[in-house]
């Protein structure tokens, strides 16, 4: 084994820049770490609390939809009740038709309408609707049979307005929220 010793303490200055950054670096190992699990934490809060806002505005506006389809069947159920048997609907079809719908996409960037395919994000999201549309009194929620099967239904009990143009008819086509 042979060892090399050198007569003078200069080092390159290419060596030397090395030297201190790696110096610098291994002396701020602790504080450096600090700094990128905070801009990761960061990063991570303002993406989770983004989604929570646009979960909050999808379900106010699946609530004002999902109250104007009750009030749409209501309304038709009393105008001709052969076409519309039923003034209730059961929430899973009502859920369904309003969460999965993907008739046209939506008319701006600020629309909040989407396609809600992940159960995990669905179900969230009509969680929140659930609870308001439930609590609402002028919805009756109640279990009935639905051909053949018991389900969960909602049904308008409040007033119907005579003047509103989409209720009127009951061949309007159902909008998109």
């Amino acid at each position: 084994t042979t060892f090399y010793v050198a007569r003078d303490a200069e080092y390159p200055p290419f060596c030397h820049i090395q030297r201190l950054v790696l110096r610098a670096v291994v002396g701020h190992v602790p504080v450096l770490l600090g700094l990128i699990g905070a801009g990761i934490l960061s990063f991570v809060a303002s993406r989770r609390f983004g989604a929570y806002r646009a979960e909050r505005k999808a379900a106010d506006v699946l609530v004002g939809s999902a109250l104007s389809r009750l009030k749409r069947q209501a309304r038709r159920h009393y105008v001709d009740p052969a076409l519309s048997p039923s003034p209730a609907i059961p929430s899973l079809q009502l859920r369904d038709l309003l969460l999965l719908s993907t008739g046209t996409p939506p008319s701006s960037s600020t629309d909040v309408t989407q396609v809600y395919f992940d159960p995990r994000a669905r179900s969230s999201v009509w969680e929140r609707v659930r609870h308001v549309v439930e609590r609402n009194a002028n919805v009756r929620c109640r279990t009935t049979a639905v051909r053949g099967e018991p389900m969960r239904v909602w049904e308008w009990i409040g007033p119907l307005e005579e003047d509103d143009d989409e209720m009127m008819s009951p061949f309007s086509s159902p909008q998109r929220i």
